[in-house]
């Protein structure tokens, strides 16, 4: 079984991948390609369109972005929000009133947050210090976004289909050493980009 998040690609072709029991709603209609995490954890991977930003909002913050890919976690009961930006760049800034506000958002952001940083923010609260943006090495970048990675999943399978399902996901190809071998069962899960 290949275990993956769910994926969803947005009407303007953004792709959005969801973390379990994450949940979004979209509203495309207007100058704004707008969309709400109400929960969870959500990767963004956007569709570069200048003239309408791609915003997502959740509770008091708007992050924005144009051609980038970017992770948000609505975590702590609702009441903190990381970015994690994984191309590109994004801004985030206080939630304004209405969309047609948010297609020309403050010249200054709240935070700018590159590739490769990460920053925590609170929903509701007002934020009365610059907030911090962190810098994450290449080892913490990728544990923060290992949900994403598709893996395979087995119960009691016979080496030899293991293997064969773990070839289908992989430049470097297992062979069995004996032939015998391939009977035994083996249960467990492994990531599909690790192997």
């Amino acid at each position: 079984v290949v275990i993956r998040p769910a994926k969803q690609t947005l009407p303007d072709g953004s792709v959005v991948e969801l973390k379990d029991g994450a949940q979004i709603s979209t509203d495309f209609s207007g100058p704004v390609r707008a969309v709400s995490l109400m929960r969870g954890t959500a990767h963004f991977q956007v569709t570069k369109d200048p003239q309408r930003p791609f915003v997502v909002r959740a509770g008091g913050l708007a992050v924005q972005a144009v051609g980038t890919a970017f992770t948000t976690e609505l975590a702590d009961r609702g009441e903190q929000l990381t970015v994690l930006v994984t191309e590109g760049s994004v801004r985030v800034d206080s939630t304004a009133p209405s969309t047609a506000s948010l297609a020309a958002p403050p010249a200054e952001p709240l935070v700018s947050v590159d590739a490769g940083k990460s920053v925590v923010l609170p929903v509701a609260a007002p934020i009365v210090a610059h907030p911090m943006v962190r810098a994450l090495d290449e080892a913490e970048l990728q544990e923060q976004t290992a949900w994403r990675i598709p893996k395979l999943e087995f119960t009691a399978t016979r080496l030899r289909e293991v293997l064969t399902q773990m070839n289908q996901h992989n430049r470097r190809q297992f062979v069995l050493g004996e032939e015998g071998v391939g009977d035994l069962r083996v249960s467990g899960i492994l990531r599909a980009d690790k192997m």
